[in-house]
């Protein structure tokens, strides 16, 4: 009876209550499988998509591409897959260029988002993540 009370106990810890006090978890990030197929049917295909916090391993899952396809003797292998650049630095908002680039950001990255919209920039969201373009 005890070790029901806990193992209920527990599992209400770890999947209620231990969620929301580590949300966002780092290096625990949803993919964005909607903003791709977004990107794909309404971005200009020249247009390079920069990713802020989020590592080549969440576009992979989330285009669904096969690992092997992933060339990874390309020296800049883990921050850069076709036109998808994973090392985006808020540090340089002066980089910033909606004419060739849009933007994927965690929507709990308020530091970046408030950057971002001092463009004037659309944004679309899906799942934990905002895309920002300007048409």
């Amino acid at each position: 009876m005890i070790y029901g009370i806990h193992a209920v106990s527990f599992c209400h810890y770890y999947f209620v209550k231990y969620p929301a006090e580590v949300y966002p978890q780092e290096y625990f990030a949803g993919e964005y499988s909607g903003l791709i197929e977004y990107i794909d049917e309404n971005i200009e295909e020249s247009k390079e998509v920069y990713v802020l916090d989020s590592s080549y391993i969440y576009y992979l899952v989330s285009s669904q591409r096969s690992p092997y396809t992933f060339d990874t003797s390309d020296e800049d292998w883990g921050k850069r897959c076709l036109n998808f650049h994973f090392d985006f630095d808020l540090n340089h908002p002066e980089t910033i260029d909606f004419e060739r680039c849009v933007y994927i950001v965690r929507e709990t990255y308020g530091d970046a988002i408030e950057v971002l919209e001092k463009y004037d920039a659309e944004y679309c969201e899906y799942g934990m993540y905002r895309l920002y373009y300007k048409k």
